[in-house]
């Protein structure tokens, strides 16, 4: 679980770019064809206390449909999943995550408004339904001096 060391965090921004063509990283991850091109909706979402913390960026399957949306492509919700419930039927149930420590990019600084020398954790989670299919990738960078990631591990004997 993600823990921030001073307070909750509140929601600072979202932004949904109406139509990006899916770089061919994302559409490795979902198992598409790379010389297809494919037109997805992508929401950036920056969270924080007084600034930005954290920046998400989250990519959708082209299966969803989500490009024809007008609701979701003008940011009409609050819970992404919820939303994907109530109006797809999209239950998502698993995800598995990565997470890494790098230095912050150019952008990354100017959005988590930090020196390059402040490390920064980059977490990949890739989230899927009930059925196993793949929903959305979501690529999440946290300031590293704000954050810590707590884990609880048991073993049955």
């Amino acid at each position: 679980a993600w823990v921030h060391k001073r307070s909750s965090l509140n929601v600072k921004e979202d932004k949904i770019e109406k139509l990006l063509l899916l770089p061919d990283e994302i559409k490795e991850v979902f198992g598409l064809e790379k010389e297809k091109e494919y037109k997805v909706p992508v929401l950036y979402r920056q969270s924080g206390v007084k600034e930005a913390d954290i920046f998400f960026i989250s990519y959708f399957n082209p299966s969803l449909n989500l490009d024809k949306d007008k609701d979701f492509i003008e940011g009409n919700f609050t819970k992404l999943y919820d939303y994907l419930e109530k109006n797809y039927g999209v239950f998502t149930t698993v995800s598995d995550e990565e997470i890494t420590a790098m230095i912050p990019t150019e952008k990354l600084q100017k959005i988590l408004n930090i020196s390059e020398k402040i490390p920064i954790l980059c977490r990949k989670r890739l989230v899927y339904d009930r059925f196993g299919q793949k929903i959305e990738y979501n690529i999440g960078y946290y300031r590293a001096d704000r954050f810590s990631y707590n884990i609880n591990l048991k073993r049955e004997v």
